[in-house]
């Protein structure tokens, strides 16, 4: 016969039993409840197709809009939205309370859209700029550039306001684009590029089955016929000026094709920089023509070079750094052409200039650019606002602070930039733990791996001066706008954007990535993870007092994708020359284990890719590295994270799936059926998707997944 005592211990053992069951069951409980909310009519199997299990919902309401022809995802749809909000903040009437620099960006916002306006002005702006040039030679034959050298030509051309502060619209123009060094790359001073309209050209669009340049030739006669017509007493011209026009205009083209195709037919896997002397790069440039200097067609570089800054105090021995050389090499051999003109080179330096500001003048002009496909019509209104490209400079790319200033305001929270940088730190430490762990790194390895990541730049949502009203409109000193004057605003405002962003101490005013971009970005030759403020919104960032399973898994898995550029970039199979640190990060031991774990992933995604019958054309490999390494970290640090916050089992399962499920949503996508083949440097987004939870044991743990399923694929490469 049980005593009292025993009869009480075991009732005791029983009451406790049945509350822990009782827990349990509540967080399970718990667990299935959220499972069937977030499910819905979805009935796709987790296991076998994660991708559509979070994104068939996005997919289907998300269709590719008009004009879309070749991926509309999560992404291209928060560009959209970034470029909206520029949009309405940029058109919005001015107020009273907005700072000044941005009642100066709406000011030439308005202006810009005011098409009436410019059209009522006509061609009077541009042909102004073109007398102050010495005359076009299609207009002008006795103009006073016409007896010119080339050499002073091109310094009328680049010194239309000195070779100061107010030339920055005419620096990118002409033959090339000259840069000076703030800090010298080796001992070269300057550095010297090909023109963007040539780089622009190297494909022209579109082909004809003969010439390929028979479109851009008549959008050219075209625009100077428009020019003549608005200018001449007279509508028309007669038959030999239509003839000779035709002939001008066959020869400049003809010229500008040649260096083109020098550029195009360079070996891009080799590198394409050179350093010279300026003596030296005059012989290279010349060949030792004779004829180029009896017919004053060569090109005096040591005056040029003299000329962009008295402070430099240039001579022929100064180094300079020569970008595609054999741009410069063909440059020199057209130039010494007994049968080329002179007029036609300086009829090309002019044209450099007029192509470029074409669509601030009248909409004939605009219908022209359309008509030719030499610039796509958008809507007005958008290239007005055009502040960013994808995570490129927009073309009025400076006003981004102007307005970047009033989005933080609206949009980003001191709060929400501290937990991307807790987000950030947690992450980076959860690296540098596994690194240490990792038995085919050796010392050296990891010593300098963790070295460079403990010491990586952190730039997050935008640069914080821009908070400071003073310094704000410190920035945009000097700009001067008049109402009415859109043409004269736009090369003030051109001149101050390619002053500003040539500043010396731009690093300290600029990201590495425009802050209203939406794409986060290691840059490895400034040693810099940037988290732009474009990508602080949903799906990616989910505002909250704390870390969360959410953002662990969306902004969390970005940030750990950029990340593991801060350390993989620098191996010899990736690394650019110019960002090769000056101390090796790797050993060849440990860089010859890490090339070896990759071969899997390459088979890995080749499999994947035939699945959805679209045929690889390049190399996806370093961002596959990039994904399936930032993936694998950062739900390292998810799962230390989580198990520090003491929660039910039920609790961790509806965590770990949150965390799953965001991952995911930010890769949802629509493509294009005709996209066959694929080239671009990123996995399509099913395929990123798919590799990265089937590499990952949590995910086949986490969804209960048998090894049968595709969850299970198991290629790591950071283990």
């Amino acid at each position: 016969m049980l005593t009292r005592v025993v009869v009480c211990i075991i009732t005791a053992v029983i009451l406790i039993a049945a509350v822990v069951l009782l827990i349990l069951d509540w967080h399970y409980l718990e667990y299935a409840l959220w499972h069937h909310e977030h499910e819905g009519t979805n009935d796709e199997d987790p296991c076998n197709n994660f991708y559509n299990y979070a994104c068939a919902d996005w997919t289907k309401q998300n269709r590719l809009p008009l004009g879309e022809e070749v991926k509309w995802s999560v992404f291209t749809k928060r560009e959209k939205e970034i470029q909206d909000t520029i949009l309405e903040i940029m058109s919005s009437p001015i107020k009273t309370n907005d700072t000044q620099p941005l009642k100066l960006a709406k000011r030439f916002f308005l202006d810009c859209n005011n098409t009436d306006e410019m059209s009522a002005r006509g061609m009077a702006p541009l042909v102004t700029v073109l007398e102050q040039l010495g005359g076009w030679t299609f207009f002008s034959p006795q103009g006073t550039g016409n007896n010119l050298s080339l050499t002073e030509s091109i310094l009328r051309l680049k010194g239309m306001a000195g070779w100061d502060k107010k030339i920055g619209f005419y620096k990118d123009r002409g033959l090339f684009y000259v840069k000076v060094n703030p800090k010298p790359e080796g001992e070269a001073i300057l550095t010297i590029y090909p023109p963007s309209i040539v780089m622009e050209h190297i494909y022209l669009k579109p082909f004809s089955v003969d010439d390929p340049y028979v479109n851009y030739r008549s959008y050219i006669h075209a625009v100077i016929s428009e020019i003549y017509r608005n200018e001449s007493d007279t509508n028309s011209s007669s038959e030999d000026e239509e003839f000779e026009l035709y002939d001008q205009v066959d020869r400049m083209v003809r010229f500008e094709a040649r260096l083109a195709n020098a550029v195009r037919q360079e070996n891009f896997e080799t590198s394409h920089t050179l350093t010279f002397s300026i003596k030296d790069f005059q012989l290279y440039v010349d060949n030792g023509s004779v004829a180029l200097r009896r017919q004053h067609r060569t090109i005096d570089w040591v005056q040029v070079f003299k000329n962009i800054s008295p402070k430099l105090r240039i001579t022929a021995n100064h180094k300079i750094l020569v970008i595609f050389p054999v741009y410069f090499q063909e440059l020199g051999n057209v130039l010494g052409k007994t049968n080329l003109k002179l007029a036609t080179i300086k009829n090309f330096l002019i044209w450099t200039v007029v192509s470029n500001v074409i669509s601030e003048t009248t909409d004939v002009m605009r219908d022209i650019q359309a008509r030719f496909d030499q610039n796509p019509l958008i809507p007005r209104e958008l290239y007005c606002s055009s502040l960013v490209d994808n995570d490129s400079q927009g073309h009025f790319f400076s006003w981004i602070f102007a307005v970047g200033n009033e989005f933080v305001q609206r949009f980003l929270s001191s709060a929400d930039i501290n937990l991307v940088g807790n987000l950030i730190d947690t992450i980076r430490e959860s690296f540098i733990t596994i690194i240490g762990e990792l038995p085919w790194l050796d010392t050296f390895t990891k010593t300098n791996l963790e070295a460079h990541l403990k010491s990586t730049k952190i730039e997050i949502g935008y640069p914080p001066w821009i908070k400071n009203l003073t310094m704000l409109e410190l920035f945009y000193k000097g700009i001067e706008l008049r109402e009415g004057y859109h043409f004269e605003n736009y090369l003030a405002f051109m001149n101050f954007q390619a002053e500003t962003i040539g500043l010396e101490d731009s690093s300290s005013i600029y990201l590495q990535t425009p802050m209203l971009s939406v794409s986060p970005r290691y840059t490895a030759s400034a040693k810099t993870l940037s988290i732009p403020g474009g990508v602080f919104g949903s799906p990616y960032f989910y505002p909250s007092e704390n870390l969360s399973a959410e953002n662990f898994g969306a902004m969390g898995t970005i940030i750990g994708h950029e990340m593991s550029h801060a350390i993989y970039s620098y191996l010899k199979v990736f690394a650019k020359p110019e960002d090769a640190p000056k101390f090796p990060l790797w050993s060849n031991d440990s860089e010859n284990a890490a090339e070896e774990k990759f071969s899997c992933l390459k088979t890995q995604y080749r499999k994947l890719a035939k699945t959805i019958n679209v045929t690889l054309t390049g190399s996806t490999l370093q961002e596959d590295v990039a994904d399936n390494v930032g993936f694998a970290v950062t739900y390292s640090a998810f799962e230390r994270w989580e198990k520090e916050q003491a929660v039910g089992i039920g609790s961790i399962m509806i965590s770990a799936q949150k965390f799953f499920l965001a991952f995911a949503k930010i890769w949802c996508a629509n493509y294009g059926e005709h996209i066959s083949t694929w080239h671009a440097p990123h996995s399509r987004t099913r395929i990123r998707v798919t590799a990265m939870v089937s590499n990952s044991p949590g995910f086949s743990e986490v969804w209960n997944c048998s090894k049968t399923t595709s969850a299970n694929g198991q290629c790591r490469v950071f283990n």
